[in-house]
């Protein structure tokens, strides 16, 4: 009985470390491949995306992303991209999540 209690636990975690893993990867890729594009809406402030997502990471302000402040950021990004709070992302919500960042820079771009 104990054995399978800690095979569904490690399940259940290898499943949130997967999520926030892959919504790592998501954000990762969409600064690299929107970095370019979206810069615009950030001259004004001079902060590219980038610039805000590690200032929003880096908590203590010692300029470095710890591990902790990493698994944070990621997990308050996988609450937002996560709207029917179920722990999980569908490619649904991960499109909405895409769709509403870009509708942020592009009205961010109008002011």
């Amino acid at each position: 009985m104990k054995n399978s209690k800690q095979r569904i636990l490690f399940g259940i975690n290898l499943c949130r470390h997967l999520a926030i893993i892959l919504t790592c990867v998501v954000i990762i890729s969409l600064s690299f491949l929107l970095s370019e594009s979206l810069a615009a809406p950030f001259a004004a402030t001079g902060e590219k995306p980038m610039d805000v997502f590690f200032n929003n990471a880096d908590t203590d302000g010692n300029g470095l992303i710890s591990e902790v402040e990493w698994h944070t950021a990621m997990q308050k990004r996988l609450e937002n991209i996560d709207t029917n709070h179920d722990g999980n992302i569908s490619r649904e919500e991960l499109e909405k999540s895409k769709e509403t960042m870009r509708e942020n820079f592009r009205n961010l771009r109008k002011r």
